[in-house]
């Protein structure tokens, strides 16, 4: 699912900005159904980041907000995003040793 990879590219930058910057990076989202959600990092806020315009039949649900660390780039607590449509489910996870993965929710 594009959306699903397009987040996961996100999250890999923001953590890639913490190390680079050496400076904390918190991933904001906002959770919305037909593509009304929205995500950004650092001074993109997420009205002002990647929004769920070009996906209009996905809704993401995600567990929490999170920072990434600047020195170690771990984050703070771990985080699952769900990304649904009528007819698929996917899952980005974020560890708290900074690991993003995807999934299929029904393979865990």
């Amino acid at each position: 699912m594009a959306a699903g990879e397009e987040l996961k590219g996100a999250l890999q930058l923001a953590r890639m900005e913490a190390l680079k910057n050496t400076a904390d990076v918190e991933f904001d989202t906002e959770n919305g159904n037909a593509g009304t959600w929205c995500y950004g990092f650092g001074s993109l806020t997420c009205a002002a980041a990647t929004s769920g315009n070009k996906h209009p039949t996905v809704d993401l649900s995600a567990s929490s907000d999170f920072i990434f660390d600047g020195r170690r780039a771990t984050a703070n607590k771990a985080a699952i995003y769900t990304f649904e449509t009528e007819n698929l489910k996917l899952d980005v996870s974020v560890a708290t040793s900074g690991r993003i993965s995807i999934s299929d929710p029904e393979d865990i």
